[in-house]
């Protein structure tokens, strides 16, 4: 993915956990046109999860959807660590969260509240209390 409009990112690691707890929360644009091939259906879950796979086979891929932000979300392993990369847009705005843990329970539990409090700011408010309101909040593909 390409563009960058001067990108905000906090980088978080954890010092005093006994196992690699680490997340990368990165505000940015996307400028490529990936946004508009996702939503078409250009770009397929199943030829992300692909490409996923083809890195690691531990990859599993899951559409995002809250309110008009969509996205997709891997998890995968790597050695004894597993990771979560979040992927979410909305009109050319860009959210990245990035989860390392020792399992994926931890990855999880690392990333969700961060998706949500971000994800809320980049979803138009109203959207997002409808999207909650109608218990419309979407996590699609394969289970976690």
């Amino acid at each position: 993915m390409a563009g960058d409009r001067t990108a905000r990112r906090v980088s978080i690691l954890c010092a005093d956990c006994g196992d690699v707890q680490a997340l990368d929360v990165i505000l940015g644009a996307s400028t490529d046109g990936t946004e508009g091939r996702f939503r078409s259906g250009e770009t397929t879950l199943a030829e992300l999860e692909q490409t996923c796979r083809s890195n690691t086979s531990s990859c599993r891929m899951r559409a995002l959807e809250i309110g008009g932000a969509i996205g997709w979300s891997p998890t995968y392993a790597f050695g004894s660590t597993n990771g979560a990369t979040t992927v979410l847009f909305q009109d050319g705005d860009l959210l990245t969260l990035r989860a390392i843990g020792p399992d994926r329970q931890t990855v999880s539990r690392i990333s969700q509240p961060w998706l949500f409090e971000i994800g809320a700011r980049i979803v138009t408010p109203w959207e997002l209390h409808d999207t909650f309101a109608r218990g419309a909040l979407s996590f699609r593909g394969h289970p976690c």
